[in-house]
């Protein structure tokens, strides 16, 4: 969501500008306070806490039938073997981590990373997405010969209703690590660790860091993930980010109006105009008015999912919609 007056590449993809309700960069730039340098960054500062504001009060509506203040799982990936085995380094050596996620809103948390290594100096540890090879984190970690050293880098990685498929792991070129594996015990050939949600395995890459350069590996190669996994209303709302950009627009522009009126009249950085608060305040109360139909409106017609890793099933019932 933005303004007409912007760039093509900002263009929204709820197709819905500020503009269509009436705002435009010359009316902000005549309210405009000065704890904001441009009119864009009040624009976006004003959209993400509206944003913020509609996904709390959605939430809050639903407070009985989303799953979202605990872990639903948590747990650690690669610990020390207890043999002292030293691994040679050789290429790009990690865990792949694969999120099964079909039927449910989770993300993955990167609480903790640790390396076991025979090596002293900085590590780059990387997260890849694995479906577009996209690099997503580097983490540092300072390395000591036979220690394990732990940073927390509390990453967040959505699903977004798919499957989300990682790669954890360093460039292990002259770097020695002391055998690691992905769970406290392991046998048969099985390496790797499955979970109800989660499926972990130590990986080589070689080349692009898709799925086909993917090689199987014994061992984490001294690499430690902390991780949890939890419930992510977030990705539920972002599929029904159409529908709420209308509401969205008029409770960004309601907080334009009001700052106008409350905040403006001491800090404006442009003085050169006169502000009718008469017509600040009749606007203010528009798209106040209109942000709750349509936020009442959205709230009526979500359906929520079937599936009760994040949503708690209960007998269809008539729910009150109280706004502020």
């Amino acid at each position: 969501m933005t303004l007409r007056e912007y760039c093509a590449e900002d263009a929204p993809l709820s197709d819905v500008y500020l503009n269509d309700i009436g705002l435009n960069q010359s009316l902000i730039e005549d309210i405009l306070t000065g704890d904001y340098q441009t009119v864009r960054g009040m624009v976006n500062s004003t959209i993400n806490a509206s944003v913020k504001e509609i996904a709390a009060t959605i939430g809050g509506h639903f407070r009985g039938e989303i799953k979202t203040h605990s872990a639903i799982e948590q747990g650690v990936i690669g610990v020390p073997s207890g043999t002292n085995t030293v691994i040679t380094g050789s290429g790009f050596r990690g865990v792949k981590l694969s999120l099964h996620n079909s039927n449910s809103y989770i993300a993955f948390a990167l609480s903790g990373v640790s390396l076991h290594l025979n090596y002293t100096g900085n590590v780059n540890v990387l997260v890849y997405d694995l479906n577009t090879n996209e690099l997503l984190d580097t983490i540092a970690v300072d390395a000591l010969p036979g220690q394990t050293v732990k940073v927390f880098p509390n990453k967040k990685y959505t699903s977004y209703y798919n499957r989300l498929n990682l790669w954890i792991g360093y460039d292990s070129d002259g770097i020695n690590s002391f055998e690691t594996l992905s769970r406290s015990s392991v046998c048969c050939g099985n390496y790797g660790r499955k979970t109800e949600y989660l499926q972990a395995t130590p990986m080589a890459v070689t080349g692009a860091f898709i799925d086909a350069n993917l090689t199987a590996l014994t061992t984490t190669s001294g690499i430690g993930i902390d991780y949890s996994i939890w419930c992510d209303l977030e990705a539920w709302l972002c599929t029904y980010s159409r529908m709420l950009a209308m509401p969205i627009a008029h409770k960004t522009a309601a907080e334009i109006f009001r700052r106008g009126l409350m905040v403006s009249p001491t800090t404006r950085t442009n003085n050169s105009t006169t502000v009718n608060s008469d017509l600040l305040k009749m606007n203010y109360d528009y798209h106040m008015a209109s942000y709750l139909d349509g936020i009442k409106a959205a709230i009526e017609a979500i359906h929520l999912p079937t599936n009760n890793a994040c949503f708690v099933c209960h007998s269809r019932v008539t729910n009150r919609i109280i706004l502020p």
